[in-house]
């Protein structure tokens, strides 16, 4: 049986065909493959979203709000589905 990405159960899903887990190199991109526009628009993404992490900032809203889940989940209090991920700050 197949998962959505057509690859068998038993299989790690990957989107570019190797290993999950592995991370290609840019060199290890065929040129050809990638139109400039989009390399060039890649490279800007990079520039103006590289800074440095400071973990005292980071804020987990997936932790946060399971931990929520699960606090009103002990309490008993009815757990009522939500239609999207809150929205970040």
């Amino acid at each position: 049986m197949q998962d959505r990405f057509g690859q068998a159960q038993d299989e790690p899903a990957s989107l570019n065909g190797c290993h999950p887990n592995r991370v290609q190199a840019i060199d290890e991109i065929a040129d050809d493959k990638i139109p400039k526009d989009m390399l060039e628009l890649a490279s800007h993404i990079v520039e103006t979203k590289s800074g440095h992490f400071k973990p005292e900032k980071f804020e987990d809203h997936y932790e946060d709000a399971l931990k929520e889940l699960l606090r009103k989940k002990r309490s008993g209090q009815k757990i009522e589905g939500q239609e999207s991920a809150p929205r970040r700050k």
